[in-house]
C-alpha cells in the first residue's frame, strides 16, 4: 500500500534532511486540541498540554523535527506552520 506521508519522509531523508532544521509552530488559539499531529508525527515533536485552561499542542521536541508536514497535513483548523530555518 502506496502512503504518501511514508513517502516523503524518506525522500526528504534521502535528500538531507536530517541536515536542515525545521521550526514548528502551533497557533495555540488556532488548535482545537485534536492530538492528530502528536499521533501521525513520526519523531515525537508534539505533546498536549494545558495552556490558559485550554488543552493545546506543543512542539517540545522541535530539534528533532524533519520537515515532512505530516502535521501540517493533518491539521484541520491550520494551526501548524513548519518553516525551514
Amino acid at each position: 500500500m502506496f502512503c504518501p506521508v511514508q513517502w516523503q519522509i524518506r525522500y526528504k531523508l534521502k535528500k538531507g534532511a536530517r541536515d536542515m532544521a525545521f521550526n514548528p509552530v502551533v497557533d495555540e488559539g488556532k488548535c482545537a486540541g485534536c492530538e492528530e499531529c502528536v499521533d501521525v508525527c513520526p519523531v515525537d515533536v508534539y505533546e498536549m498540554q494545558e495552556k490558559n485552561g485550554k488543552t493545546v499542542s506543543v512542539p517540545v521536541n522541535a530539534e528533532e523535527c524533519i520537515g515532512c508536514d505530516s502535521c501540517v497535513e493533518v491539521c484541520e483548523e491550520d494551526a501548524i506552520t513548519v518553516e525551514e530555518i
